[in-house]
């Protein structure tokens, strides 16, 4: 017998499900272990916004990351910037996901720019599902450098196939 009504639970598990369809989506998460990723998506959490809101300040470490879900959310530059805006993230969009890993303090300002819903994952949630699958890190380990090699071949060369840096991250 539960304790909730039909309805809470049926919602419950549907929201559920539906974090958990998001994370198999996401590059981060590619390759582990569907127990692991099930457990990470009964611990998400939903989060609403209303335009103007403040989802992180410049140089707060988060301690979560967070998957847009609807809205938007734009990144504001620091302060000593001239630019308005560095760019806008919408639905589908993972933002702050090596802070799951350690202390990531933002260089930007994460605002919503309409209602806007999101998925949130806590560190202190991830890393204690790592504690207990350490079969897990070097999966993550392989997929995070995986990705920033990714990341830095994009930089590296511009869609014109013209070098863009000299050199990148990937020769620290």
């Amino acid at each position: 017998m539960s304790l909730l009504p039909e309805n809470d639970r049926q919602e419950q598990v549907a929201e559920y499900q539906h974090s958990l369809e998001l994370l198999e989506t996401l590059p981060l998460f590619k390759g582990l272990p569907g127990r692991v990723l099930k457990l990470l998506s009964f611990l998400c959490e939903k989060g609403v916004y209303a335009a103007g809101d403040t989802l992180l300040g410049q140089g707060d470490d988060p301690g979560l990351a967070v998957y847009v879900m609807t809205g938007e959310v734009k990144a504001l530059p620091p302060q000593d910037s001239d630019a308005d805006t560095v760019t806008g993230f919408t639905a589908g969009a993972f933002l702050c996901g090596l802070s799951l890993l350690g202390s990531m303090p933002s260089f930007y300002t994460l605002e919503a720019v309409d209602k806007t819903e999101v998925l949130l994952l806590r560190r202190d949630q991830f890393q204690s599902i790592i504690e207990k699958f350490p079969e897990v890190a070097p999966l993550l380990i392989q997929t995070i450098l995986r990705l920033i090699r990714e990341w830095d071949s994009d930089q590296l060369y511009t869609k014109e196939g013209h070098p863009g840096r000299e050199y990148g991250i990937t020769l620290l």
